[in-house]
């Protein structure tokens, strides 16, 4: 579980979430800091990550399973309904493991005017999946290419000069792997 603190002034008050069209939305984002939960799919058996290849912007490139939060939403809640909807796998919010809160000022969005860019913070959580459930999985493919999950160790991250978040990630799950000292000869 998230070791966030969350305080309801009415435990029983419920917040509906609400969408809005593209052009509000694109409004909101321009005035507000954007809330999302992220999840990177683990594997610590052999100290991977699997990412998948986004075609979205902000970041069309190797990334991580997301979507924001609706206003009163549970983290864990919020990260189980963004997991699901892009990877139709159906997964327990206890599965969630909170890594770390990140904050990205992205300079382009996919929402016009696309160089308005977005404001973002991301809780971001690790998820250890069988490798029966990682074969399951089927990438939205509005936001992803068809390239599907890849497994990226350390080295693959840095041969594949990935965002440095994704190392800065690989660090927190991984801490006494990610920086090897030399051999002393």
């Amino acid at each position: 579980m998230t070791h966030i603190r969350t305080f309801r002034q009415d435990p029983d008050h419920t917040m509906q979430p609400k969408f809005l069209s593209e052009a509000v939305y694109a409004e909101a984002m321009e005035s507000m800091v954007i809330v999302n939960t992220d999840v990177v799919i683990i594997d610590p058996a052999t100290r991977s990550l699997y990412l998948a290849k986004r075609k979205a912007l902000p970041h069309s490139d190797w990334w991580i399973i997301g979507g924001r939060v609706m206003a009163g939403e549970p983290l864990e809640q919020a990260a189980t309904r963004n997991f699901v909807r892009e990877t139709k796998l159906q997964v327990s919010p206890e599965s969630f493991r909170f890594i770390t809160l990140y904050r990205y000022l992205w300079s382009q969005r996919s929402q016009e005017p696309q160089d308005a860019g977005s404001d973002n913070l991301a809780f971001t959580y690790a998820l250890e999946l069988s490798a029966d459930q990682i074969k399951s999985i089927s990438l939205d493919a509005t936001e992803y290419g068809s390239e599907g999950l890849h497994k990226f160790n350390q080295e693959a991250l840095q041969a594949n000069h990935v965002h440095p978040m994704l190392i800065d990630l690989y660090r927190r799950i991984f801490p006494s792997f990610a920086v090897q000292a030399p051999k002393m000869v």
